[in-house]
């Protein structure tokens, strides 16, 4: 480097963003197990619409998944605070960049702001003191299950220390990835 093109004031050229950078060889990160998209922790998925696999330019947003053992829900009988806690205390997570593309992303935007209204509407339905107690509840309830399950991007069934399997990719998208090996099946 010339020393009078030296800028000590000037930012790092080394980019230090991960989650903004294409996967290199897909099948070197992700697989497709029938219907199960197959992924190593902590890796960025490709950047393809999960939803449709289409291409996506621009910046991917790193998302937290979490899974604990479907055997923990048995303590919901006991009580849902115990269940709670050691759900909180067993769980597993792991980071991925999931890319949606523009029409899936508006998509879900608006299935957001349709549960917040609807969430805000059922409470003012609710404790408006007309005769409507009922329907603001149930408007309340519907409300929180779209905005629980109407956004969700793929969901966490299974989690090791080296893999996470999710379901909730379409097929064009698993179409696109290599077959999970047999020496990588669990």
């Amino acid at each position: 480097m010339h020393p009078q093109s030296f800028n000590p004031y000037s930012p790092p050229e080394a980019r230090v963003d991960a989650w903004a950078q294409p996967v290199e060889g897909d099948g070197d990160v992700a697989w497709r197990d029938g219907k199960d998209l197959v992924v190593m922790r902590d890796k960025p998925l490709p950047r393809r619409c999960v939803k449709c696999n289409a291409h996506v330019s621009g910046a991917v947003k790193p998302r937290k998944f979490y899974w604990h053992t479907p055997w923990l829900y048995l303590l919901i009988l006991i009580g849902i605070l115990l269940y709670a806690i050691i759900a909180l205390i067993a769980r597993k997570k792991s980071e991925h960049a999931v890319a949606l593309c523009a029409d899936h992303a508006r998509r879900r935007n608006r299935v957001i702001l349709g549960a917040f209204g609807a969430f805000f509407l059922g409470l003012l339905v609710a404790f408006s003191g007309t005769d409507y107690f009922g329907l603001g509840i149930v408007l309340f309830i519907v409300a929180i299950l779209v905005g629980l399950f109407g956004t969700r991007l793929l969901v966490a069934t299974k989690m090791d220390d080296r893999y996470v399997r999710f379901r909730g990719a379409s097929p064009a998208f698993l179409d696109s990835l290599p077959a999970l090996p047999a020496n990588r099946r669990r």
